[in-house]
């Protein structure tokens, strides 16, 4: 099998983190020259990567492999030997959760960050950040539109944000991840004992 792996990309969205840590959900993807398998061994599929510090949480991974009719199979993150024909192309979406109050998160840089491609106008408002596709800030919007989201928030922000909750996590999960509910570890203690 070979793969011909494409570069690192982002989504352009931004997840909340402070100045000095900015976590995007990131893509590995390539194509398959030849038949082949392919393992994955990785996690949050199910439960998100948590925020810290302020952050928000991050979005599910997946890990989807793209038929050359333009079919979609997603594999899971926990797999061995899954069969890709050649054409096939592989794509391998990672998050991490956001590290900090985002409202604290300097508007410079998320600027620089949307006229670098990492961020989205949209995304940048997640920072309560308004500007535009050249960098430029909107230095009034910005302090009316941090101003709203403080106030329609707890004035302390969690240490962690596990966010959502597992029974949302399950109502979701179909049309999130289209993955069966996972089968949940039954540990006989007694038998262990003895």
């Amino acid at each position: 099998m070979i793969l011909l792996s494409d570069p690192y990309s982002s989504a352009g969205a931004v997840s909340h983190s402070n100045d000095w840590l900015v976590l995007l959900p990131m893509f590995k993807n390539g194509g398959f020259l030849a038949p082949g398998t392919i393992s994955a061994h990785d996690g949050r599929w199910f439960v998100p990567p948590w925020g810290v510090n302020g952050g928000a949480p991050a979005g599910r991974s997946r890990k989807i492999v793209e038929k050359p009719d333009g079919t979609m199979v997603n594999h899971g993150n926990k797999v061995d030997a899954f069969a890709v024909e050649a054409g096939d192309r592989s794509n391998f979406i990672t998050w991490g959760g956001g590290w900090g109050d985002p409202l604290q998160r300097a508007s410079e840089l998320v600027a620089q960050e949307i006229t670098q491609g990492l961020a989205t106008i949209n995304g940048a408002r997640s920072y309560g950040v308004v500007g535009d596709d050249a960098g430029r800030v909107d230095v009034a919007a910005i302090r009316a539109q941090r101003a709203l989201m403080r106030a329609a928030r707890p004035a302390e922000l969690p240490q962690f944000n596990f966010r959502p909750d597992i029974e949302t996590l399950h109502t979701n999960r179909e049309s999130e991840t289209r993955r069966p509910v996972p089968v949940q570890s039954v540990w006989r203690l007694h038998e262990l004992a003895e």
